[in-house]
């Protein structure tokens, strides 16, 4: 990559609640909930952000509240320390370039010490490319595999504490 990426946070807004999508309307990016006009309904804990290229956007992601959201999974984090990865999606003219990897790890920095857990959205190759580690729900393939950022280990048991951002 010639020139890096910034990070910039869309939403949430001071008021929350169900928004309106808080990116432009792009043929870059082919998630309907990314759109202009889109409703989404969001809690005030989620976050969107757009990692811009020289100004142009080349990545957006969902920060969501990981509340609950390792319960069912054999992982061991402090609930004060989960960052969730709800969504991630890069731009169609700059994928397989470095981008997605880059905009991960300016995520990781801008939550120093805090465990980044990722649902994949069917790229496991990526997540694992990252070198984060797989964890199977309980429950087999009713739930989504988990991909959590490496300094986090597996214990004995699963807790079912709720995680709030």
């Amino acid at each position: 990559m010639k020139q890096d990426l910034q990070i910039e946070r869309v939403w949430p807004t001071s008021d929350g609640g169900a928004v309106l999508s808080p990116f432009e309307a792009s043929e870059d990016f082919t998630q309907e909930c990314w759109q202009a006009s889109e409703v989404i309904a969001a809690s005030p804990a989620d976050c969107f952000f757009s990692f811009l290229l020289e100004g142009h956007e080349v990545v957006r992601m969902l920060i969501e509240d990981p509340a609950g959201s390792l319960d069912g999974y054999d992982v061991a984090a402090d609930p004060e320390d989960v960052v969730l990865i709800d969504f991630m999606e890069v731009a169609a003219g700059y994928r397989r370039q470095g981008y997605g990897s880059r905009a991960v790890e300016l995520l990781k920095n801008r939550f120093p010490g805090r465990t980044i857990v990722a649902i994949p959205g069917g790229d496991e190759g990526f997540w694992t490319s990252l070198g984060w580690q797989r964890y199977e729900h309980i429950q087999g393939g009713e739930k989504p595999a988990l991909f959590v950022s490496p300094r986090v280990t597996r214990v004995g048991s699963i807790t079912g504490e709720t995680l709030p951002l």
